[in-house]
């Protein structure tokens, strides 16, 4: 696949273009312009982001970084470095970020995590869809804010709850972590087979609230 960093699509790029071909497109430059650096950062970052949001394989990571540290080699880094932003510190900063995340993928699923009170009960709840913010965790789990907060940022910092602010509230999601734990946790026959729903099908002031799963 020939690719013109100038001149093609830039999204179907960061959609389509094999790993190996851009490296050898990337190669091809000989006078180095603006535009290549933001061709690329698009790219790049695109790739990173769609990784982590459908917990892509280590493989397909490790592959990305391995790409990441050829391209801002040291024999290229002063030419990236001085286009309209420091390409090469950036690219390898996103590669310490995937050499990170393949760390942690590799670790497994804290154990002690699995084993703290409520996290069965949330996991589950963000699974079959009856705990959908943090304010249903904290009704259905008698929780305060505060300790509600501190267990969903420990889940989200492990890839096995998703936060996202809605409005007021914070929606919570499937991690790509998540099925991993469930199984855990089932194996240890310590999964919860479902969970009460939160809230009931209401509206107020003409928004919509959830649903019961």
């Amino acid at each position: 696949m020939n690719l013109d960093l100038l001149n093609d699509d830039p999204q179907r790029l960061a959609r389509e273009a094999p790993l190996d071909d851009l490296l050898a497109a990337v190669r091809a430059v000989e006078d180095w312009t603006d535009r290549h650096g933001q061709v690329l950062d698009h790219l790049y970052r695109n790739r990173i982001a769609r990784q982590f949001r459908t917990g892509a394989a280590l493989d397909e990571m490790a592959a990305l970084l391995d790409h990441l540290q050829r391209v801002a080699h040291p024999r290229r880094a002063p030419v990236l470095d001085a286009l309209d932003r420091r390409y090469a510190q950036r690219w390898l900063a996103y590669a310490d970020l995937l050499e990170t995340q393949l760390a942690v993928q590799e670790a497994g699923v804290p154990d002690g995590l699995l084993a703290r009170a409520h996290v069965p009960v949330i996991l589950a709840g963000v699974r079959d869809g009856s705990l959908q913010t943090q304010g249903d965790v904290q009704q259905h789990c008698g929780l305060k804010e505060a300790n509600a907060s501190r267990v969903l940022a420990l889940l989200d910092a492990a890839e096995l709850v998703l936060r996202q602010r809605h409005g007021r509230e914070k929606r919570l999601m499937a991690g790509p972590r998540l099925p991993e734990a469930l199984q855990l946790l089932e194996d240890a026959g310590r999964l919860p087979l479902a969970t009460t729903p939160a809230r009931t099908a209401t509206s107020r002031r003409g928004s919509s609230f959830f649903k019961a799963a």
